[in-house]
């Protein structure tokens, strides 16, 4: 239900036969315009609209007297029997009467001051739904169209009728007396980075749409990364990406083409020269939902956005408000570019370091075009880095805890070295002194070695034979 109420536009078409000459209320209202949801209900003259009748009407004094609905705004669409339809009559400068037309009954509800309409200063678009949540009882109406976005289209987007800006909903629990006012569209991105030291890192973020649109026709995509190399720290810069419908770049980097170009060249000239010239060309914005729907897919882009947003304490998402089993999602992938240089290692875009300046789509036959105001967006990173670059970042760290572990004992650190560097300093007269001393000694410790090996031997030489024969009787 709530993955509903984030659908920020006309979310259903519903076709009702025009009223035009039926018998009902005329009433005046400060826009001419009327909700999608009732489809092709006509306005009369350029203030004037007729209220549809029903058989039998009947007053209240406030909502809890209406009947429960057997729908609610997921039947809507496909079923508007099953909700009740709202109709605003403005009888003061914030009160309005409201005519609830439901099975055969039309309910009069009076003085009643919507939320919202004090901070638009307008009337709620005719056709507003009435609905139950349980035994809540919920109005959904919209205002008209916010004004489209000035930033310029690019000029190779072709549109039949001119684009138009968000349309403000609201969704006011009578019940409780919460509404739920939304004037910013809802967009979730999921950044993912693909390739390697060889082919070049590229980059692209996954749109996901509260509704199904009809296509994406361009967007300004603002993103900052960081850049990981074998030899040096990392880097970290902003980029921007400006792409249409029916854009295609060659997203192989001139680097990576030089680079295994000639890699192949010392192999086989020829298939190196045709290396250096390969391209591989490719959308820039593509229509994934169908890859959507796929429980991996889901499960990926749910972990990475609930990582994101519980990053800044904001509720997080369960794959059924993301994903509903109505399908009534959208899916683009759009490419940003293409990360080689020498000796880069690794790519990696933050968390929540994303925003979107500008879009355009088309949904139900409407062009909207909005700006970075009027879009509500969170977006999730990705990082992707060689084996290479992990081994270069152990050993600048490595290296930074040694020169932590360095400023504690300067002092006994440069005593040792001064040494050393005295001890280098004399070697040309001290080393022959050291090595006729070592030669010396290793001479003498030889010497007493066989001295003290032959000194049995000399005893023996010494003793007297007729000792020795006195010895040998006693014996």
């Amino acid at each position: 239900m709530r993955k509903t109420l984030i659908i920020i536009l006309s979310l259903f078409t519903i076709f009702i036969p025009s009223i035009t000459g039926v018998k009902g209320l005329h009433i005046t209202s400060k826009n001419t315009n009327t909700s999608e949801f009732i489809g092709e209900i006509k306005t009369f003259s350029n203030d004037e609209f007729v209220i549809p009748t029903k058989p039998q009407t009947k007053k209240i004094k406030n909502f809890s007297e209406l009947p429960r609905t057997g729908g609610n705004l997921l039947t809507a669409k496909k079923t508007p029997s099953t909700v009740g339809m709202v109709y605003f009559n403005r009888t003061d400068e914030y009160e309005f009467t409201l005519y609830i037309n439901y099975g055969s009954t039309q309910y009069i509800i009076e003085g009643v001051e919507l939320p919202s309409v004090r901070d638009f200063d307008l009337d709620p678009l005719q056709g507003g739904i009435y609905y139950t949540n349980q035994d809540d009882k919920h109005l959904y109406y919209e205002f008209p169209n916010k004004v489209a976005s000035s930033n310029p289209l690019n000029e190779n987007i072709f549109l039949s009728s001119e684009p138009v800006g968000i349309k403000p909903y609201v969704d006011w629990n009578t019940t409780t007396g919460h509404a739920e006012t939304v004037d910013r569209l809802r967009l979730l991105g999921q950044a993912v980075i693909e390739g390697s030291f060889w082919d070049g890192y590229k980059a692209y973020v996954n749109i996901l749409f509260p509704m199904e649109i009809e296509e994406l026709l361009s967007i300004s995509y603002q993103y900052n990364y960081i850049t990981y190399y074998a030899l040096a720290s990392p880097n970290r810069g902003t980029k921007v990406a400006n792409r249409y419908k029916g854009e295609s770049v060659d997203t192989r980097a001139t680097w990576n083409k030089i680079m295994n170009g000639y890699l192949i060249g010392l192999l086989s000239p020829p298939l190196g020269i045709i290396s250096m010239f390969q391209t591989s060309f490719e959308e820039t914005i593509t229509d994934i939902s169908k890859q959507a729907r796929s429980i991996e897919f889901q499960t990926k882009f749910l972990s990475d956005i609930n990582r994101a947003l519980g990053a800044q304490g904001k509720q997080t998402y369960t794959r059924s408000q993301l994903f509903p089993s109505n399908n009534d999602y959208s899916a683009y992938r759009v490419y940003l570019d293409t990360f080689s240089n020498p000796g880069l290692n690794g790519v990696e875009i933050p968390d929540n370091e994303q925003i979107i300046l500008d879009i355009c789509y088309k949904y139900n036959g409407e062009y909207f075009h909005l700006n970075y105001d009027d879009l509500d967006f969170d977006g999730s990173g990705d990082k992707d880095e060689s084996s290479v670059a992990q081994g270069m970042d152990k050993f600048f760290k490595d290296l930074n805890e040694f020169f932590l572990w360095v400023g504690p004992n300067i002092i006994p650190i440069l005593i040792v070295i001064g040494v050393i560097i005295l001890l280098i300093a004399l070697a040309p007269s001290v080393l022959p002194l050291l090595i006729r001393l070592i030669i010396n000694g290793i001479s003498v410790l030889v010497g007493v070695l066989i001295e003290i090996i032959k000194a049995p031997f000399n005893l023996s030489k010494k003793i007297p034979k007729n000792r020795k024969k006195e010895d040998s009787k006693k014996e």
